[in-house]
């Protein structure tokens, strides 16, 4: 198998949720305070990019990313070249052949992965 490459890219999100205050004054001419509340923690992502797949390969990614995400079929383990693993469900998928080759170069998107080092 491929190592996988992280890309020089990560991202964080998380959803905020706005509730107004009850309306003042004498008439409730003016607006309340905003309260801001983050129910969910924020979703952490990494890319990987690995060259070299054949197609095989390439179609077992694929297979783990189409699988549903709370079977075991659908947690990935991916290690990359420093022999760092990330492990976790793939939120999204590409790949494309390497030009001249019979290869394929494969990108994936983990969100939260579990990482361990040596």
């Amino acid at each position: 198998m491929p190592y996988w490459t992280l890309l020089p890219e990560e991202s964080s999100s998380k959803t905020l949720e706005y509730r107004p205050g009850a309306r003042t004054g004498t008439e409730g001419e003016e607006y309340g305070d905003v309260d801001v509340y983050d129910p969910v923690a924020p979703v952490e992502q990494v890319n990987l990019s690995g060259d070299g797949f054949t197609t095989a390969e390439k179609d077992a990614v694929k297979a783990v990313h189409k699988a549903p995400s709370d079977t075991a079929g659908g947690i990935y383990v991916a290690t990359d070249c420093e022999g760092i693993t990330y492990t976790g469900p793939i939120s999204s998928f590409s790949a494309r052949r390497e030009p001249g080759h019979l290869f394929w170069q494969v990108q994936i998107t983990m969100p939260n992965p579990v990482v361990a080092g040596p």
